[in-house]
């Protein structure tokens, strides 16, 4: 992909991961379809994302490895409060096991971009360093810091483990919205060698109004230096 090019994709993102046998289907960011192999949990049924008495859920994304799945997820902390978080649980096929969810991210201190909202996570293993450290994974995730959900901006994170913790790119956003519109979010994140190059998909809405999904070339190989097309 040519330096400096930006490539205007569709206008509804569609993202397609593959957990073990079973198709997920993402549409947008708003709805999700999700099924586990029956091999992999028996004749029992799991409640993946907790909803209901004050919670809500969206957003899903799915890493496999061997016999592990990871899964985070965009959930309030708080009943009845509406402030997104990103959280994170793994199902083990061996044992057939999933485990708590917990807190993987939170919106940042008063002051910073992304101070009232985080979500939309998509995440790949590879290699990234950044400040001294070579880090395995990489998160990307929408953030704002308006209450009225405008000026919505894209960030990375960075951690040696996928259940975290997960520490904030210093450079963030990587993306950035207009504050006079929606911004720019819904990033969905693909590993072009399984190391730091990395193809970037965004909405963006644009100052006439008009929302876009968008794709860059990023190189997150040195975030001390990262390059993006």
């Amino acid at each position: 992909m040519a330096g400096g090019d930006i490539f205007r994709v569709a206008s509804l993102e569609v993202k397609r991961a593959v957990v073990g046998r079973v198709r997920i289907l993402l549409w947008g960011c708003c709805w999700a379809a999700l099924a586990i192999p029956r091999d992999c949990i028996g004749s029992r049924s799991w409640e993946l994302f907790r909803s209901g008495d004050g919670f809500y859920n969206y957003a899903p994304c799915a890493v496999e490895e061997e016999f592990v799945h990871h899964f985070w997820w965009c959930q309030n902390t708080d009943p009845g409060q509406i402030v997104d978080c990103i959280y994170y649980r793994r199902f083990e096929v061996r044992g057939g096991r999933w485990t708590p969810r917990q807190l993987a991210l939170s919106p940042g201190e008063p002051g910073q971009w992304d101070s009232v909202h985080v979500c939309d996570p998509s995440v790949v293993r590879g290699s990234f360093h950044h400040r001294g450290e070579q880090f395995s994974w990489l998160l990307s995730y929408l953030g704002t810091d308006d209450p009225a959900c405008r000026h919505n901006q894209v960030g990375l994170a960075l951690a040696h483990d996928p259940a975290g913790p997960w520490r904030r790119f210093e450079g963030n956003p990587i993306i950035a919205g207009s504050a006079r519109t929606w911004g720019a979010g819904q990033p969905s994140v693909v590993s072009l060698d399984h190391r730091g190059r990395l193809l970037l998909f965004y909405t963006k809405q644009e100052e006439d109004l008009s929302t876009h999904t968008w794709v860059r070339e990023v190189d997150a190989s040195d975030l001390d230096r990262p390059s993006v097309g």
